[in-house]
């Protein structure tokens, strides 16, 4: 899928669910697939080294940033 097919399908969207740029409410973008795939790699197991180089990151801390730890999973860990 070419990136412009992909950006105006994100802003009907956006529109269709009535979020805006302007308004500062809630907006799906580009980033938001990334960050989602990054984690989903992370939870399945993958070393953060090759998640790095998939993301094309150059340091870890950049990738780092994407990873955020599901609720459910500090609870499992906590209760344990």
């Amino acid at each position: 899928m070419r990136e412009d097919v992909f950006q105006r399908f994100l802003r009907r969207l956006n529109k269709k669910c009535g979020w805006s740029n302007n308004n500062r409410q809630i907006f799906i973008h580009s980033h938001v697939f990334r960050k989602y795939f990054s984690n989903t790699l992370e939870e399945n197991g993958m070393p953060h080294h090759y998640i790095r180089q998939i993301m094309g990151h150059r340091k870890d801390p950049l990738t780092r940033a994407y990873f955020t730890t599901p609720l459910e999973k500090l609870r499992e860990r906590y209760f344990k």
